[in-house]
Order: structure tokens, then C-alpha cells, then sequence
């Protein structure tokens, strides 16, 4: 009886018009959304390639060029690849790094920057996510005005069985046009685009797409918690619309510019900054070398980059602070945005792109850890010439940041993935709960 129910919920699914007009409108822009993408992420591979180039001319040991290789997988979940700079520089003489460069392609301005934000997440969370909800709504108010649920209930049949029934023929439904849309990105990258995937690549895209199929299936279930409290499928509707513009649009811009707008307020240190590095120089003065030995001159600038360094660690503190306010204002939104499901699913699947936030901070770590042996490297030059001549090669050369493990990307997306889980679980165990007490006379 599960089968013939499930079998009977799948036919009419496919044979409708929202079923075919919402994959289609999938298909298209999943073909439209990856074309772009991969030709932003070409253009940036080309301007990477370059900025290296031109970094492998311009060598100095003084001056340590940090790059981040654009994310292959940032043509799935494009997420704060771009928006975040790709190029750092560590000054031997300068203070330590806090945010990096950004490196603009030619395509800045032009057709695809109106595509920026449309990729596969966007098409699972606004397009796949819609058209869960227009094949829920009427799962069980649509029967009970048809008359068809009466009907089904009259034989010897649960009604938890039926319930479940729906669940697998949404589910069966669902995974067309999402197995269509990701194999058409795949097949666009690999044969149109050319780029290559890893073994790694392959698993995080794996688990994208299963996070994708727990986002669609949150907001399927959801259809089905509202249709079993709900009377007529229009109700239904226009309950379950309300649902998903408040989730997929309303909390994450309302959070943000509420985020935006505190942050603005937030004081930034800069008057701290500059009267710490005023003090530094009015208490310690340069002096000229002309009428000291190279000893004492040689002793005088050791002690000089020892009293940098502290001044340095001193605003480090300050931009530490303020950044860290920054960092938990932006974590205590994406909290809030977490209770809509397609917010929890965009984030998992930045993390497991290597687009999210925490990749970037991880970024800033790796930079900031050159910074202690690269002044130790300076000083190097006036009290061990040997060692300065031994080692200053290895600040010559570009550096090409490594990316986040998998590992790493992993326990970033685990708290998202797992509401996930709780998000499906949640809703269908009050879908069972509502249509079981559901009165169909």
C-alpha cells in the first residue's frame, strides 16, 4: 500500500504543470548561472597566474606577496570568494597584516557581475526550495477539499503510511530536476570549461548535493506541516509563501542590515592607532648613521625594530579587539539567520566550497604567522649577516596560501549540516503528528 501511495503521489507530481515549469526554469538558470560562473572563475584564474607573474619579477625580501588561488568550487557556492581580497603583503618593516588586498578582474562591471549571486545554492535555495512548497501545499488540505483524502482513509490504510508515502514521492519528485540541474553544472564545467576536479572536489561536491537534497526536503515538509493544518489549499499557499519569503529573504536581509547598520556604529580604533605610532616616533626619533660605528649603528637599529615590534604588537591589540567585535557581531547574525533553513544550507555549503568567512580568517592566521620570522629575518641583517644571507631567499619568492583541509571545512559546515538533520526530522515528525490528528469529516 506505501508503494501504490508513493507511486500515485509521483505520477501526479510529474504530470503537472508546476513540476515541469519549475525544472525548467531550474535547468535554465543552472545552465545560465554555471556559464557565468566559470567564466568569472576563468577570468580570475587568468588574473592570479598574472599577479604571480608579475610578483615572480618583482622579488624582495623585504616584502612577502601572500596569494590565495581563486576556489574552484566558488562556481557552485560563489559565497565571499569574491568579495574578499586574494593578495596579502607581510612587511618586514611593517606592521602586522590585518585584512588583505583584493584582486579585480577584467570582468568587474560587465554582464556577469549581474549574475554575481546566482549559482547552484541560489537555484537550490530560491527556485528548487519554491517549488518544493508549490508541490506540498495541497498534499493534504487538496485532498480533503477534492474529497480524495476520505477516500484513501476509508480503506485499510494508516495514516501515518500515507503521510510517509507523500514524504517519499516529494522526495522522488524533488531529485529529478535536482540530479538534472547538478549534472548539467558538471557537464558544462568538465567538458565546456575544462577545469578539473580532485578527488577532494568530488567529495565536497558530493556533500553540497547532499545538503542540498536536506534544504529542499526541509521546505517540502514544511508544505506538509502547514497542509495538515490547514483546510483549503489556498490557505495552504499562501501560508507556506509567507513562510518562505520571510526564511529565504526577509531574515537574512533584515539580520544584515541591522548588522550593517551596528557596525557602522562600532568605533573603529584608528585615532588609538595613530596616537600609539605618533608616540613611538616622538619618543624614539630616527638617527642617521653619519658619525656612529657600524656597531653602535647596527646596535641602534636592533633596538629600534625591538621597540617596533612591541609598538606594533601594541596595535595589533587594538585592531584585535575591534576586529574580534566585528567577528561576533557577524556570527551572532548568521546564529539568527540559522533558523531559516535555506540560511543553514547556504552556509554549509560555503564551508564546503572553502567560500565561507572562516576561510578567509584562516587565510589572515596563515599571513599573520609570517609575520614573527620575517621581522626576526630584519633583524637578522644587523646582527647575523650569515643567517640573513641563508635564509632571505625563502621570503623572496610568492607565497601561495594553502587552502582550509577538508577536515576544517568539515567542522565548519557539521553545525549546519546538523540542523539540517534537525530541521527534516523536526518538521516531519509534526507533519505526522498534525495529519494523524487531522479530522477529514
Amino acid at each position: 500500500m506505501l508503494r501504490t501511495i508513493a507511486a500515485r503521489e509521483v505520477l501526479d507530481n510529474l504530470m503537472s504543470l508546476k513540476f515541469l515549469f519549475g525544472t525548467i526554469l531550474c535547468l535554465v538558470l543552472v545552465v545560465i548561472s554555471t556559464v557565468v560562473s566559470l567564466q568569472d572563475y576563468q577570468s580570475r584564474m587568468e588574473e592570479y597566474d598574472n599577479t604571480l607573474a608579475e610578483f615572480e619579477k618583482n622579488r624582495s625580501w623585504s616584502m612577502v606577496r601572500i596569494l590565495r588561488k581563486p576556489e574552484v568550487l566558488s562556481i557552485f557556492a560563489c559565497g565571499f570568494d569574491k568579495r574578499f581580497g586574494n593578495v596579502t603583503t607581510s612587511y618586514a618593516s611593517g606592521r602586522i597584516p590585518v585584512e588583505s588586498e583584493f584582486i579585480e578582474t577584467e570582468e568587474s562591471g560587465q554582464f556577469a557581475a549581474g549574475f554575481a549571486s546566482i549559482d547552484f545554492v541560489f537555484v537550490v535555495k530560491v527556485i528548487l526550495s519554491l517549488l518544493a512548497i508549490f508541490l506540498s501545499y495541497d498534499a493534504i488540505s487538496g485532498e480533503y477539499e477534492r474529497g480524495t483524502l476520505k477516500l484513501a482513509l476509508s480503506r485499510p490504510v494508516s495514516k501515518a503510511s500515507i503521510i510517509l508515502g507523500k514524504l517519499i514521492a516529494g522526495g522522488v519528485c524533488m531529485l529529478i530536476p535536482m540530479v538534472m540541474s547538478f549534472i548539467l553544472g558538471i557537464l558544462i564545467i568538465q567538458l565546456i570549461g575544462g577545469v578539473g576536479f580532485t578527488s577532494e572536489d568530488w567529495l565536497r561536491v558530493a556533500l553540497i548535493f547532499g545538503v542540498s537534497v536536506f534544504c529542499v526536503m526541509s521546505f517540502y515538509m514544511i508544505g506538509l506541516v502547514v497542509s495538515g493544518r490547514t483546510r483549503r489549499a489556498a490557505t495552504s499557499l499562501l501560508i507556506l509563501l509567507l513562510i518562505w519569503i520571510i526564511g529565504v529573504f526577509l531574515i537574512p536581509g533584515i539580520t544584515t542590515a541591522i548588522m550593517d547598520r551596528y557596525r557602522l556604529k562600532t568605533p573603529h580604533p584608528i585615532d588609538n592607532i595613530y596616537a600609539v605610532w605618533r608616540d613611538f616616533s616622538q619618543n624614539n626619533p630616527y638617527k642617521s648613521s653619519q658619525g656612529m660605528s657600524r656597531e653602535a649603528y647596527n646596535r641602534y637599529r636592533l633596538e629600534r625594530y625591538e621597540l617596533e615590534d612591541e609598538t606594533n604588537r601594541t596595535i595589533w591589540s587594538i585592531q584585535r579587539r575591534y576586529l574580534n567585535r566585528l567577528h561576533s557581531q557577524a556570527d551572532l547574525v548568521r546564529w539568527i539567520c540559522r533558523i531559516s533553513p535555506s540560511e543553514s544550507y547556504a552556509y554549509a555549503a560555503e564551508a564546503l566550497a572553502r567560500t565561507d568567512v572562516e576561510s578567509h580568517r584562516s587565510l589572515m592566521r596563515y599571513v599573520r604567522s609570517y609575520y614573527e620570522p620575517h621581522r626576526e629575518l630584519r633583524k637578522d641583517y644587523y646582527r647575523d649577516r650569515e643567517k640573513f644571507e641563508a635564509e632571505r631567499e625563502n621570503y623572496s619568492e610568492p607565497v601561495e596560501a594553502p587552502p582550509m583541509d577538508f577536515s576544517a571545512s568539515f567542522r565548519a559546515a557539521a553545525p549546519d549540516i546538523c540542523l539540517l538533520v534537525v530541521f527534516n526530522v523536526l518538521f516531519f515528525m509534526l507533519s505526522v503528528l498534525f495529519f494523524v490528528r487531522y479530522d477529514v469529516h
